[in-house]
């Protein structure tokens, strides 16, 4: 209200008094350049009613397994594998694929993501001749950790695969978080835990290399940082889910248990998630944030993979209202981001 009132002073300080003959058309128009007002037509009726959608349109619908799937099927996925040269983007773009090849068990599916992985090597490769290093620390730990759990488990490539090692040591020695001189990192931050468990991954997966010891006490240093409190310091809706949905995604491969999703401490985490969602689905932000409901595909993941683990439906049902809210805006948007939603 204060701010509203402020704001009409400011209007009213460089208020001039036209002439009745005045042409209106001509005057500029001082403020914002548009206004974010709840349609009113929203409101047209005398009582809400949840199931006129008219009313709501946001959808009620029931969501399953199959709905994920369904997502898959309204993806272009075989245009995305008739080009596997996608830069650095290319882990992140074929995550689709991979849910594609474990639901279908078709090696077709895999063979592709192989061709992608070798091209993002070669990727890797351009940008560190060019740049000295690389600081794409996000979404390569996640994808690089799921693409070989299940090429290994779809018999596509082995442990030991030297091409996959070679492009993991690649990275890993080339990673710079801060896009800065070489140095590591500590904490529980969503630059410096990516860096610490990459490394420790490296030094789990191939413990001949030289770098093994460093790079696991970096690992499980920066674990520590965040397991000792069980919560994260980054106090917002966006950067705080860059270092959960790495953690979602390979803490059973890292630690060799579930205590990241079933420890008892960590449930003031999950129930934060949860609460955080809206009625509509929708997520208000605070703190640092990329948009309005911006990190909602990551809550999918997390919190179905919550519910897996721990056997709490009431995790299902708040990525379920993310889910019929994200329905909503791919239906109602022209404009709408064509990307890859990784399902979970």
């Amino acid at each position: 209200m204060i701010t509203t009132i402020a704001y009409a002073c400011i209007l009213a300080s460089s208020y001039t008094q036209l002439p009745l003959s005045a042409d209106w058309s001509k005057v500029e128009r001082i403020g914002v350049p548009s206004y974010h007002f709840v349609d009113v037509e929203r409101y047209r009726f005398s009582e809400p009613n949840l199931k006129n959608p008219n009313f709501y349109p946001i959808p009620t619908a029931k969501v399953t397994k199959d709905s994920y799937m369904n997502v898959l099927d309204q993806m272009d996925l075989a245009n995305l594998i008739t080009n596997t040269n996608r830069g650095e983007r290319g882990p992140f773009l074929y995550l689709p694929v991979l849910a594609k090849c474990v639901q279908t068990q078709d090696p077709i599916w895999g063979k592709v993501i192989i061709a992608m992985l070798k091209n993002y090597h070669h990727s890797l490769q351009k940008i560190v001749e060019e740049r000295k290093w690389f600081w794409d620390f996000e979404w390569p730990p996640v994808a690089m950790a799921l693409y070989r759990h299940y090429l290994i488990e779809g018999k596509l490539m082995k442990s030991d695969s030297s091409w996959f090692r070679q492009i993991w040591l690649y990275y890993c020695r080339n990673l710079h978080v801060w896009d800065s001189e070489p140095t590591e990192w500590r904490g529980g931050c969503h630059r410096s835990m990516p860096e610490g468990l990459s490394k420790w991954l490296a030094a789990k997966w191939y413990p001949d290399i030289p770098e093994a010891n460093r790079w696991r006490n970096l690992g499980q240093d920066n674990f520590r940082d965040f397991w000792r409190n069980k919560d994260i310091a980054q106090n917002d809706t966006g950067y705080m889910m860059g270092l959960l949905i790495m953690l979602t995604c390979i803490s059973d491969q890292i630690l060799g248990d579930d205590r990241y999703y079933t420890d008892p401490n960590m449930k003031r985490l999950w129930d934060r998630l949860l609460v955080e969602i809206t009625p509509d689905g929708a997520i208000n932000p605070y703190g640092p944030n990329g948009g309005y409901n911006s990190t909602a595909d990551f809550r999918i993941f997390t919190l179905e993979q919550v519910a897996r683990k721990t056997g709490h439906g009431q995790y299902r049902y708040g990525a379920h209202k993310l889910f019929n809210y994200l329905s909503y805006q791919h239906k109602d948007s022209d404009s709408f981001d064509k990307s890859p939603i990784t399902p979970a």
